[in-house]
């Protein structure tokens, strides 16, 4: 992969369709240790409700968004880069593409969990405007909580 400045230029941002759940699989598998299972993702990807999008390079998933939209309200699943892609703004591309999509559906809010030991994350949310709303003690499977965000549309 190139190191140049312009490699984002072939870059291609688009709904993933549920016949590449298995891109979205295996790029969760690298990612974290307890990955969504394979039909769970196509179940997500299939749902009515749901929002995708993905980064590729050429049929390379590099990072995707998946969220579940209830009439003026939004849920992020999930927000993942590649790691050899992250501190590369993919993540916030995806998030900032998220966040138009729901303003143009007349969304007022997009809630989120994420880690307090996940900085990287905090830190991209925090700078577009997500705000405390709750803890959910014990969330992950590791016992971690989970901070829960709210960003008014």
């Amino acid at each position: 992969m190139s190191q140049f400045p312009d490699e984002q230029e072939a870059l291609q941002f688009r709904k993933i369709l549920p016949k590449e759940a298995e891109k979205l699989y295996q790029l969760e598998l690298q990612l974290y240790p307890e990955a969504w299972s394979l039909e769970l993702i196509r179940q997500s990807l299939e749902a009515p409700l749901s929002y995708s999008e993905g980064v590729f390079d050429r049929e390379e998933l590099l990072g995707y968004c998946l969220a579940q939209i209830y009439s003026e309200e939004a849920h992020l699943l999930n927000l993942a880069v590649a790691s050899e892609w992250q501190t590369r703004g993919l993540g916030a591309q995806l998030l900032d593409r998220l966040i138009d999509r729901l303003k143009e559906r007349a969304c007022t809010s997009l809630l989120l969990e994420v880690r307090p030991s996940n900085q990287r994350a905090r830190q991209l949310y925090e700078s577009r405007a997500f705000e405390f709303l709750m803890s959910r003690d014990h969330y992950y499977s590791d016992g971690e909580a989970a901070l829960v965000l709210i960003k008014r549309l």
